[in-house]
């Protein structure tokens, strides 16, 4: 007997599923478009030469996902295009609150940070976030790499 009730209940699950799919998948539809949309203009930008104008656009799409995966990637990005041109209190305004939250994006952008405050000539600052992000275990080994190498180039008594 419990079978059949079960049997039903995800009947009724998977129906009720489907139909909010159905429902609503024009806006997952129109979100993944923006999303993309986005990501290709900032791509055009770059490829066209323009790092500005990549930056921008990846600026404003970060600031439109209202702090999702999408919004920390494009800031990322947008950091990343930066990084040798951009004012440094703003390019590291952008990486604290991905670092201060210890998600998915945190060692991309210590390394981004890193790569800022080495740029900016803060090498001693540099040098102690690098220590960070060395330290952490199971650091994936291309970002172990290539934090190594920033590390291994700053001066010495750094």
């Amino acid at each position: 007997m419990t079978d059949i009730i079960r049997d039903i209940d995800e009947e009724m699950r998977r129906d009720a599923f489907l139909s909010r799919v159905r429902r609503y998948a024009w806006v997952f539809l129109v979100v993944a478009v923006v999303v993309l949309a986005g990501f290709e203009s900032a791509e055009i930008s770059l490829r066209a030469g323009n790092a500005e104008e990549a930056a921008q656009a990846l600026s404003n799409l970060a600031g439109s996902r209202d702090a999702d995966a999408y919004a920390k990637a494009a800031t990322l990005f947008s950091v990343y295009t930066e990084v040798n041109t951009g004012d440094a209190d703003t390019l590291l305004g952008k990486l604290d609150p991905l670092i201060a939250e210890k998600g998915a994006f945190t060692q991309l952008a210590m390394d981004l940070k890193a790569q800022v405050l080495a740029t900016a000539g803060r090498n001693d600052e540099a040098a102690a976030v690098l220590d960070e992000l060395l330290a952490i275990e199971g650091l994936e080994q291309d970002l172990q790499n290539r934090a190594q190498t920033l590390r291994d180039s700053l001066p010495s008594g750094s």
